[in-house]
């Protein structure tokens, strides 16, 4: 249930040109997006990236899906 009013907070501050309510579907669509990484992310056990660049975190999910022999 979406709440019926929330501030949000934007450098985007041209009103003629980034309606509120667009702004706030875009910002609701961007919610769902992390909400499933979240998902297909935690049982994987990589909820918790720690890179710091792009290039870190593909190497870091490469590494999670190479076997390891024992």
């Amino acid at each position: 249930m979406r709440s019926e009013s929330f501030y949000l907070v934007t450098t985007l501050t041209d009103t003629s040109r980034y309606a509120a309510l667009e702004l706030a579907d875009l910002y609701f669509q961007r919610w769902d997006v992390e909400l499933f990484f979240r998902d297909i992310k935690t049982p994987l056990g990589m909820d918790v990236l720690r890179c710091r660049s792009p290039e870190m975190v593909e190497k870091k999910i490469l590494m999670h899906f190479t076997p390891f022999a024992c």
